[in-house]
């Protein structure tokens, strides 16, 4: 983030620039679309893809914007600091060194480590240093490490701080935003706290319009700001901060009317719907008209006013793209990059409407790919839009890599991360993670592995998940049966009452281990994650103060785990017993750490009759059959009292409200393991067995599930979590039996021999639920194994609508 929020962005890591649902249709959805939309003559001679990005050397880039970012971060923190800040000669020349270092990573991440952050604002912090630019940045920190309790804490603190020693607004809106999403994540979507801090953070942004937070010349600032959390702290409320901009005199007329515009066109998909286009309401299509105009309007409005700014141009593309105006997004798309030659929301949104569903082609998107790659200009992101353009086929391909592995493919890509080891070398951990993911995807699982073992505990798990499309875990058991390599982690004092704190894999972990049975690690997001797997497990030992009446302890974890606390007894445990179990939390099987979320546990009960003080908590798998174990990167105990007790709830509300929408995503769901749950749902089963967790296939045998469908589940998906040389079909009802098995995806078709045979894959396999099928009142789902006479088999995990 340009201003420091979340710590700063890296190169194009992000998912696609809005959330895919909302354009979750196919080519004949469009074109009704566009005709309901009056789409307009077609233009006899579009733009070629070839000529839509400039050549000038002197091009305006990211790299200019980070030069005013570093400008304003300085200003406005460290120097800031130095003019009226909370001195002490104990702490001044470290507070101004980590601002500055804060400030640094914050314009443009640099080679200034997270882990070093987190230890440097660990000392300040135990030197007493208090002041309130120190605790926004050490919150930031802490913040992007995960550490959401501290932060929540940190900012919380600095907020006051920042307004009354006359800090810069930016700053106090920052905060106020961060604070916002952090409620949200621990309490859920209507968190009261989420809405306050919400409005405080439109409140101080308005306000630092005015009161010199922004130079002249930096406006744009604001909207790169702007755009960073248009996806997240302002999702939903679009038009509360158009409305908060228009409002105000002092707003650059260009940023309002481009806000407005990003409005509008949210706007107009809400009316619209996500849904078919044969599911839109007549109010439906006249308010996304409406919307869309508003919006060509307000764009259109702030392109005359500023050409040489590229946001209106790059939200045109969107604006165009969705009413079918054939080859006028190419010429916004130009217009966006002539302005800054690497705009990456253009880059992103071009690509969207370059897919086959929007009128466009695969060819079509090859072909731009390789136009970005032949720029050269490894000072910019521009030449790896042809790594995000073989990702985004992937993607449109259901994860089918047919583009990754066209011959000559990965030379070209070879290249490309020669040419940026070259001109930026001090990103080199970050390319040479998209370079594993890159191989990966390319088949060439002997390099994947050879970088993946060079950059062991380095690896930036989100660049690898981005381009793989699968966690680095994952991948690993694929290319190699070597376990991640463990990276250190730091541990800081807080200013609640934390008894024990400690990162996992690293020595303040030691004291604190009781029994490890053969749990390993895995990158999650910044930090490393202890794994629990199959039957293994980890238990924990934690002697409570005597003064301290209750504790509870926190974890952010994923994937199928249970928590267990145990009492002491004679020097080992009592009986344990289970707290938490993911599957009973989710009512499903979790595979792919969707279920990410911070839990608490209440450790109080087991301080009674308990003379020692000692209590004991392990961790291990809800479901040891079936892979993907508890994993987690920290572990905190936590002294209990009043204060306390309201973040204890405020998670616990968080991790309900996430359950609740998850369990909204499903109409049907069972696991495969016999009982009856799945069985109402078998209607041919041809030799395969049932297991504790799972359901397994081997030669002839195949089994077919009939589920209850009806037309009210248009725009669903039938799933299925399904590993080894499977092939999955599905089929209409047609007089009481399937109609013609359509088939969804074959494993063989991805994997090679020796990874179908080790059940090297895991997949979960979607087939589109379309109207035939839905008007049917029956989808028949087939899983059999591909290759009768090979010695690989298939196991089935779970089924869901």
């Amino acid at each position: 983030m340009i201003l420091f929020g979340d710590g700063g962005r890296p190169p194009v890591v992000i998912p696609a620039h809005r959330p895919r649902s909302q354009f979750a249709v196919d080519l004949a959805v469009v074109a009704t679309c566009l005709m309901i939309c009056l789409w307009p003559v077609r233009r006899a001679q579009p733009l070629a893809l070839s000529t839509l990005i400039p050549t000038d050397p002197n091009a305006i880039t990211q790299n200019d914007l980070d030069r005013m970012s570093l400008a304003i971060n300085l200003r406005t923190m460290p120097e800031a600091y130095q003019s009226v800040g909370e001195h002490s000669a104990t702490w001044d020349e470290p507070a101004v060194a980590f601002l500055e270092s804060v400030a640094r990573r914050a314009a443009k991440p640099t080679s200034i480590d997270l882990a070093e952050l987190v230890s440097r604002g660990a000392a300040l912090h135990d030197l007493g240093c208090a002041d309130p630019m120190f605790l926004y940045a050490y919150g930031g920190v802490m913040k992007k490490v995960g550490r959401i309790q501290d932060a929540e804490v940190l900012l919380r603190r600095s907020l006051d701080g920042l307004l009354a020693r006359g800090y810069p607004r930016i700053r106090a809106a920052m905060a106020a935003g961060n604070l916002a999403l952090i409620y949200r994540s621990l309490g859920g979507g209507d968190d009261p706290e989420a809405e306050k801090y919400f409005r405080l953070h439109l409140q101080y942004l308005n306000e630092s319009l005015a009161d010199g937070s922004f130079a002249p010349g930096e406006e744009r600032l604001l909207l790169d700001t702007v755009t960073d959390w248009w996806y997240g702290l302002y999702e939903g409320k679009e038009r509360e901060v158009y409305e908060a901009l228009k409002s105000n005199p002092k707003a650059d007329p260009y940023t309002t009317k481009v806000v407005g515009g990003m409005y509008h066109i949210a706007a107009a998909w809400q009316e619209r719907g996500d849904g078919w286009a044969s599911e839109v309401t007549e109010e439906g299509w006249k308010g996304f008209e409406t919307h869309l105009g508003a919006a060509r309007r307000l764009l259109t409005e702030a392109w005359h006013l500023n050409p040489k700014l590229p946001y209106a141009a790059a939200e045109m593309i969107t604006v165009e793209g969705a009413a079918g105006e054939y080859g006028a997004d190419r010429l916004w798309f130009r217009r966006s990059v002539t302005a800054q030659l690497d705009y990456i929301n253009a880059y992103t949104n071009f690509f969207w409407f370059l897919r086959p569903r929007w009128g466009g082609s695969h060819e079509d998107m090859y072909e731009f790919a390789l136009h970005c790659l032949s720029t050269k200009r490894f000072d910019t992101d521009v030449p790896l839009m042809f790594a995000w353009g073989l990702r985004d086929m992937t993607d449109d391909l259901d994860g089918d890599p047919e583009y990754w592995r066209t011959e000559g493919v990965y030379e070209l890509l070879e290249g490309m991360f020669a040419g940026y080891a070259e001109a930026q070398p001090e990103k080199s951990e970050w390319f040479e993670s998209v370079h594993a993911a890159a191989a990966y995807q390319c088949g060439k699982h002997e390099r994947a592995k050879d970088i993946l073992d060079k950059l062991g505990g380095n690896l930036d798990e989100s660049a690898f998940q981005f381009y793989a499309l699968v966690p680095s875990a994952t991948a690993r058991q694929k290319v190699s049966a070597q376990p991640v390599v463990p990276v250190s982690g730091t541990t800081a004092a807080g200013p609640r009452n934390v008894l024990h704190a400690f990162n996992v894999f690293t020595p303040a972990e030691d004291p604190y281990v009781f029994l490890d049975e053969g749990t390993w690690s895995m990158p999650i997001g910044d930090m490393t994650g202890r794994v629990a797997d199959a039957r293994q497990r980890i238990v924990y030992s934690f002697t409570i103060p005597p003064d301290v009446e209750g504790a509870v302890l926190y974890t952010r974890i994923v994937n199928n785990f249970a928590i267990a606390v145990a009492r002491d007894e004679g020097g080992k445990p009592a009986e344990f017993h289970e707290e938490l179990n993911a599957i009973k939390w989710l009512g499903r099987l979790s595979f792919d750490g969707g279920n990410e979320h911070e839990q608490v546990v209440d450790l109080t009960s087991y301080l009674a009759d308990n003379p020692s003080r000692k209590v004991y908590v392990a961790i291990y798998s809800a479901y040891p059959q079936g892979g993907w174990g508890a994993a987690f990167p920290r572990i905190e105990v936590v002294a209990l009292d009043d204060e306390e007790q309201q973040r204890v709830d405020r998670v616990r509300r968080g991790a309900a409200y996430f359950a609740q929408q998850d369990r909204a995503r499903y109409v049907l769901y069972f696991i495969a393991d016999g009982g009856p749950a799945e069985r109402q749902y078998i209607y041919q089963d041809t030799g395969s067995s049932a297991e504790a967790g799972y359901r397994e296939l081997g030669g002839d045998a195949s089994v077919t599930y009939r589920l209850p469908v009806s037309a009210k589940l248009l725009g669903y998906s039938v799933e299925v979590w399904a590993q080894g040389d499977y092939v999955v079909s599905i089929a209409a009802d047609w007089q009481g039996k399937p109609g013609e098995f359509e088939e969804i995806k074959a494993a063989r078709d991805r994997y090679p021999d020796d990874v179908l045979e080790a059940f090297g894959n895991m997949d979960n396999v979607i087939g589109d639920l379309f109207p035939e099928i839905l008007d049917s009142g029956s989808c028949y789902l087939k899983v059999a194994d591909a290759n009768p006479d090979n010695a690989a088999r298939v196991i089935i995990r779970d089924v869901c609508l």
